[in-house]
């Protein structure tokens, strides 16, 4: 293996970034798009190869320093090309696009900024943040934490009911879409001559003889339990760079967590922040938007076998733990 050393430590256009993480349908879109109507956040950013990178380095196939200096290379030309418009997402009806978050007279005008230092210099003095949506990585590596420690703003966690979002998966049939759809782009691994997706690397013999309903409980209770054993561990400083937020009560009284978002990067709501959270029905009336533990046993007693089952009582366990310890 090579000795070269990979390094960005003289450059710098990314100064403070947000990461929204969490598993599909936990309301990461809504939040970031949210947090886009706060002073200074830029249009957010859907980018896979944080993910794939963070996704190699727990698997062992890159380094952290290499995953390190290419990530902090890929933040910094992200904000670059943001601030002149490349590459941004103009499709009016996707939540990506800055139409959506009402930003568009923004990136409109920057389509006529002309590149170049000056460009640069700007990025500098007005250090905007840069927020970026995540699927399922912080629980299966700290490296997004590791490799952004000064310039990291805030790394938020997304949690939602487990048992929703284990009917959500099921229902979508995405166990049989991860690794055969050609729309699905996970990074997957062969394993047995099976090809399964990369995060159930640790319990890929179970994952495979499990049926599919069986298969997206695996992927929740291993998820969550990760995600709730790496926060445990954390130091205290990383601890006041991660926010926790449960979509049922961010949904009701967004504000709340708002107000800790802008607390924590030192910031303050647009203008336009109302009127913003209106366009996205915040916030929403009070329902029963809980899954219990009975009505998904209920649902599911024929679905899974016995040892699943008591899976199931223990994934209610560990979530109601750890929601009452943040509540407390």
């Amino acid at each position: 293996m090579s000795n070269t050393i990979l390094s960005r430590e003289n450059q710098l256009l990314a100064s403070k970034i947000i990461f929204v993480d969490g598993f599909s349908s936990s309301g990461k879109s809504l939040l970031c798009s949210t947090i886009c109507s706060l002073v200074n956040v830029e249009n957010w950013q859907i980018e896979p190869s944080f993910e794939q990178l963070a996704t190699l380095h727990y698997l062992e196939k890159l380094s952290i320093d290499t995953v390190r200096v290419i990530l902090e290379t890929r933040s910094d030309e992200l904000i670059y090309n943001l601030f002149i418009s490349r590459n941004v997402n103009f499709r009016k009806t996707d939540m990506t696009s800055p139409y959506f978050n009402n930003l568009e007279d923004i990136y409109l005008k920057r389509l006529d900024k002309k590149e170049g230092d000056e460009v640069s210099k700007e990025i500098i003095q007005t250090k905007p943040i840069l927020p970026l949506h995540l699927h399922y990585i912080f629980g299966y590596s700290d490296i997004l934490l590791k490799s952004f420690k000064h310039k990291l703003g805030l790394y938020i966690v997304m949690l939602r009911d487990p048992f929703y979002l284990i009917s959500r998966w099921d229902e979508e049939n995405w166990v049989n879409r991860i690794g055969s759809d050609n729309r699905d782009f996970h990074l997957c691994i062969n394993h047995k001559n099976k090809i399964i997706p990369w995060y159930t690397k640790d319990y890929a013999d179970e994952y495979i003889d499990a049926n599919d309903s069986e298969k997206c409980l695996l992927t929740i209770y291993n998820l969550y339990k990760r995600i709730f054993k790496m926060y445990e561990n954390m130091d205290k400083w990383e601890k006041q760079k991660v926010l926790m937020i449960f979509f049922d009560e961010f949904v009701y009284q967004p504000l709340n967590y708002i107000d800790k978002i802008c607390q924590s990067l030192n910031i303050k709501k647009s203008d336009d922040f109302e009127n913003f959270l209106n366009k996205l029905s915040l916030p929403r009336k009070k329902t029963q938007s809980i899954t219990s533990i009975e009505n998904f046993m209920k649902k599911y007693s024929k679905k899974l076998r016995p040892n699943y089952l008591k899976l199931s009582l223990e994934l209610n366990e560990i979530y109601s733990k750890f929601y009452n310890s943040k509540n407390s």
